[in-house]
């Protein structure tokens, strides 16, 4: 291997750990939106049981009354 190939494989080898640091940042940037979006979700979700619950109890009494 000459000089040259030697040159070339480091930039190659530091393109390629540029792209690495780049996709790293980007699927830890996903992480934490998701990570929002499933605390959203969950609040949703207790929402949507208090709601159902609330209309059950009213059916509950108005069925009885």
């Amino acid at each position: 291997m000459n000089k040259l190939d030697l040159v070339a494989n480091a930039i190659a080898c530091q393109r390629f750990s540029t792209d690495c640091a780049t996709i790293k940042k980007h699927i830890h940037d996903l992480q934490m939106k998701n990570n929002r979006l499933s605390i959203v979700l969950d609040g949703l979700l207790e929402k949507q049981r208090i709601s159902i619950n609330r209309i059950k109890n009213n059916l509950n009494i108005s069925m009885a009354g």
